[in-house]
């Protein structure tokens, strides 16, 4: 494993799933893993159990509140004094009844979905290329999906699909226009993980 003892990296979405696994696994190659939760603390402090406290910090906020998630990136950035790794992780996914169910519903699942995924998702790029055109250079890393680059298969999670295919975008964005600068931007369309969420 390689040694990531001199690195700091923010993990969204670390309580559960993928997100989980990869902040426990950071933490284990050395890094200093800032792990963010929405609403589940002890699914966080699962992840992160038995690994050293002073390389691990777990910091609360809901990606409905974008000041709550400015306030997650200045906190990252304030304890190491920078970000060296931005996993861009958390996501939701909504079931409705795909186009049969009624339009306040329809509008009620894109919002919502939209916010998490993609309007704070950004809000935390948008942070991070800041941050590494200050500093010099960094690394992003999306958690896109499989659904990004082929639609959904059902049509009751299309807005999941389509959220996931802006920040796969995005973050392809950022890699074009400044990998010249020492930001590395990449984005992973994981297939069907066997996690709380897609079961």
């Amino acid at each position: 494993m390689y040694d990531l003892s001199n690195k700091c990296v923010l993990v969204t979405g670390a309580s559960k799933g993928i997100g989980a696994v990869t902040a426990r696994r950071l933490a284990e190659a050395g890094a200093s893993v800032v792990a963010h939760y929405g609403s589940d603390r002890a699914g966080a402090e699962e992840a992160v159990d038995g690994l050293d406290p002073a390389k691990v910090r777990l910091v609360g906020a809901d990606f409905t509140d974008l000041e709550q998630v400015e306030a997650l990136w200045d906190e990252a950035e304030r304890w190491r004094g920078r970000v060296d790794v931005f996993v861009n992780n958390a996501a939701m996914m909504l079931f409705g009844d795909g186009f049969n169910e009624s339009i306040e519903q329809w509008d009620d699942i894109w919002e919502r979905t939209f916010r998490i995924n993609v309007l704070a998702a950004s809000r935390l790029l948008r942070r991070s290329v800041l941050h590494y055109l200050e500093v010099g250079g960094g690394t992003i890393i999306t958690l896109s999906s499989w659904a990004a680059q082929k639609g959904v298969t059902n049509p009751a999670t299309i807005a999941y699909g389509a959220s996931k295919a802006a920040v796969h975008n995005a973050t392809q964005t950022i890699a074009r226009a400044h990998a010249a600068d020492g930001i590395l931007a990449y984005s992973i369309a994981p297939g069907v993980v066997r996690t709380r969420m897609s079961e």
